[in-house]
């Protein structure tokens, strides 16, 4: 069963996270797809040939312009994954939303060290957005 998705959700959840990082006037794109079409991404832009939960493509050429670039988010792992944690799709989903802006703004999960300070990250914008 497909769960729904508010926009004013993803709204709020990317504001809160550029506000925290003061990125005043930037655009993104977030497009809520399926893991087939994740997938066909994941196998083109990362040569990994399986679904993933997230995918952040930063557009560097239109940095002047204020344009971060587009996230790919999966509702389908995020209802699995939700379900697995025993916590709200609309907390996995925005968790998603935060990971996939902290990559367009620099930030990088290619470590341990580096991963923790993302998790770090997600879960106080987690906090945040749900306090408002």
């Amino acid at each position: 069963m497909k769960q729904k998705i508010s926009a004013q959700l993803i709204k709020k959840t990317a504001q809160q996270t550029l506000d925290l990082f003061n990125k005043k006037n930037c655009s993104l794109t977030i497009v809520i797809c399926s893991k087939n079409t994740i997938q066909k991404y994941n196998k083109i832009y990362r040569q990994e040939n399986n679904p993933t939960d997230v995918l952040a493509f930063e557009f560097e050429k239109h940095k002047k312009e204020n344009y971060l670039g587009d996230i790919l988010v999966c509702s389908e792992i995020a209802s699995e994954t939700s379900k697995r944690l025993k916590i709200s799709f609309e907390k996995e989903i925005s968790r998603y939303i935060i990971h996939g802006i902290l990559h367009l703004i620099g930030f990088s999960d290619k470590d341990k060290k580096s991963r923790k300070k993302m998790r770090y990250y997600e879960y106080k914008i987690l906090k945040l957005t749900q306090d408002l």
